[in-house]
């Protein structure tokens, strides 16, 4: 997989937020009321992103794991790689709801 693969994700996850007609960033026409707007198409590329990320490392260290007995020592190192990418997955989903949580209520 390329870097081009895990990108993707990302650009359709910030294009697919819905955006006032008043706030638009590729000219620059911003205003105050547009910064919610921009927080949530950040956090939404940085949630995609990492998710993609954690995604990688659950795969290198199951490969990791399942080749454990032929490297000695790896296997314990494998799994806390997949418990530390898991607990990364779940802090940056609960960050996602949280700032979710705020732009919903400040622009209401």
């Amino acid at each position: 997989m390329n870097l081009l693969g895990l990108l993707i994700p990302t650009a359709h996850a910030i294009n697919s937020i819905p955006i006032p007609d008043q706030c638009d960033f590729k000219y620059g026409n911003i205003h105050f009321d547009c910064i919610p707007y921009y927080i949530q198409s950040l956090t939404y590329g940085v949630v995609s992103l990492t998710g993609s990320i954690s995604l990688i490392m659950l795969m290198y260290n199951g490969f990791r794991w399942m080749l454990g007995p032929v490297t000695e020592g790896s296997t314990d190192a494998a799994k806390k790689g997949i418990l530390y990418s898991i607990i990364g997955l779940i802090v940056s989903l609960m960050a996602y709801a949280i700032v979710d949580t705020i732009v919903s209520t400040v622009t209401q």
